[in-house]
């Protein structure tokens, strides 16, 4: 009995665009989402140079990157709609909510 295996080939030249711009914002090497994703290097390579020795990224490839970085919003990766990150990164402090009753007296320490 043969195997079937179904390969979706991504075609859009945006992806790559895309991938490239949120690379760049988490300061990632190529190196390091090859090892991360489990993508083999050259296949990012080849998929993310300028000259474009490959013009499309299996599916499969882009959900190992996706599941390596999951605060990647893939929707943006693969539409161009939406934030790059599923919750946009941000320096700011998370801001805290502190309910106590009237008789209560709350001392907040920064540290």
């Amino acid at each position: 009995m043969e195997a079937i295996c179904e390969v979706t080939m991504l075609y859009d030249s945006g992806i790559r665009d895309r991938l490239v711009e949120t690379f760049e914002r988490l300061s990632l090497s190529v190196e390091e989402v090859a090892r991360k994703s489990e993508v083999p290097m050259s296949t990012l390579y080849n998929f993310l140079s300028e000259d474009r020795r490959v013009k499309s990224i299996k599916d499969t490839h882009l959900a190992a990157i996706i599941k390596a970085y999951p605060s990647i919003n893939a929707n943006y990766i693969l539409t161009g709609e939406g934030n790059v990150f599923l919750k946009e990164l941000t320096d700011e402090k998370p801001v805290v909510y502190i309910i106590a009753p009237p008789n209560v007296s709350v001392k907040i320490r920064e540290e």
